[in-house]
């Protein structure tokens, strides 16, 4: 029960802080749950993450479920997917009200400017924590190389780029 309500509150202070989407959320499960609690190790994270990557869904929601079952089991799943949810639900209809009628203020536009260099560097630290433990043979650098002038030459839709990625690691046996 104490692990439940850890798992709640943990992911309850990421869905609160998580401003500037899915990866920003990610950026912050990495730090809760791999360095700060030790919950898991970075390298079954990048496993649950390509998971909720390939899973229809948000990433963040499909990151929590597959997190909160990997510490908790079937009751730790839901209520990380329900905890990272419910701040966003009681905020964004609280402030959606709100907002409306201060929108157009000039203090209002300088803070919505000022937080995107924020949310940008979020999202780039959140890059450099998952290509780490990606960089430790040469197989996933292999079709990194391989898929990304692909995608940028081609312009292959992602989903076939992730059906792609995954029948070469059968292929090459990646771990």
């Amino acid at each position: 029960m104490i692990l439940l309500l850890s798992v709640l509150w943990t992911f309850f202070k990421i869905g609160l802080f998580a401003y500037g989407g899915g990866y920003a959320a990610v950026a912050l499960i990495i730090s809760e749950v791999i360095n700060t609690r030790h919950w898991i190790t970075s390298t079954d994270f990048l496993q649950i993450l390509t998971l909720a990557e390939i899973t229809p869904g948000p990433i963040a929601i499909n990151t929590a479920t597959f997190v909160g079952y990997q510490i908790a089991g079937l009751p730790g799943s839901v209520v990380a997917t329900l905890s990272i949810i419910l701040p966003s639900l009681i905020l964004v209809t609280t402030a959606f009200h709100f907002y409306r009628r201060i929108e157009n203020l000039a203090q209002i536009k300088s803070i919505m400017s000022a937080l995107r260099p924020a949310v940008l560097a979020v999202l780039i630290s959140a890059v450099i924590s998952l290509v780490k433990p990606a960089l430790t043979s040469a197989g996933p650098i292999i079709i990194f190389a391989a898929i990304l002038p692909a995608y940028l030459r081609f312009k292959l839709h992602p989903l076939f780029l992730i059906l792609l990625a995954g029948l070469a690691g059968l292929i090459i046996g990646l771990p």
